[in-house]
């Protein structure tokens, strides 16, 4: 009688423990998909203007004088004490932190292109975010890369423009040797007449609210001129003996 009931008890038990456990098991399954990404792409969050104002900017302390890239066409102007690398036909300007450029980083490279028939010809306030959409769109189908921030429409000072900051990979050429470090570059990227407009600021990680606003500056502070004027010739380039060139990423 008292090994039946010791059977029963048994019994009971690993009824209860087995219940007990199922229990578990079911609650855990549930909540796996809430904490996984779901598998349909949820609808796109409409993109909103940033505006960063001219004044906050401090642009006649931050800016250096204007460089006449394009004599008549258009001129730039550089960060106060940063040095200007040699003209070279791959870039507007390229301006660095350390005027040696022993020290690669920090440094704001600005480049031109003319697109050929372009979506939109000028970014304008009224179609920035149309535009940033469009940068949007064209990021994620050249790369699955993620970007560290994603594309946003801004108006700097009165120049639209759309901005991302993205992780990248450097190689310099040190004397003989070659050295490759990871780095972020914050984009500012636009289109005025047909060409497209790029502030390229080139940081080490964890530098980008230090020298972002001097980006900011430098885009606010391009002067676009008599577009009528006829286009100059190209200046001799200078010598770039050991210039370096960003390793292949992810455009």
């Amino acid at each position: 009688m008292t090994n039946s009931k010791s059977v029963t008890v048994v019994g009971t038990l690993c009824f209860l423990l087995l219940t007990g456990c199922q229990g578990e098991t079911e609650q855990s399954d549930s909540s796996t998909p809430k904490e996984s990404k779901p598998a349909a792409a949820s609808p796109a969050t409409p993109l909103t203007l940033r505006t960063v104002d001219a004044d906050s900017l401090k642009l006649a302390e931050v800016l250096a004088a204007a460089i006449p890239v394009e004599p008549g066409k258009l001129e730039v102007s550089g960060p106060v004490d940063w040095g200007l690398a040699p003209r070279s036909s791959d870039y507007i300007a390229r301006f660095y932190l350390d005027r040696t450029r022993r020290t690669r980083l920090p440094r704001i490279w600005l480049t031109a292109k003319t697109i050929s028939e372009p979506a939109i010809e000028t970014v304008t306030k009224e179609n920035v975010i149309e535009y940033a959409t469009n940068v949007a769109k064209q990021l994620a189908s050249q790369s699955d890369q993620e970007l560290l921030e994603p594309v946003i429409p801004m108006l700097i000072g009165n120049r639209p423009c759309a901005r991302y900051v993205r992780e990248t990979r450097f190689k310099f050429k040190d004397g003989n040797n070659v050295r490759s470090i990871v780095a972020e570059r914050q984009v500012l990227v636009t289109m005025v007449a047909g060409r497209e407009f790029t502030v390229d600021l080139h940081i080490l990680p964890g530098e980008i609210k230090q020298f972002r606003d001097l980006a900011y500056a430098v885009l606010a502070g391009i002067k676009f001129l008599d577009t009528t004027e006829p286009a100059p010739e190209d200046l001799p380039e200078e010598p770039m003996v050991t210039e370096e060139k960003p390793e292949v990423d992810s455009p």
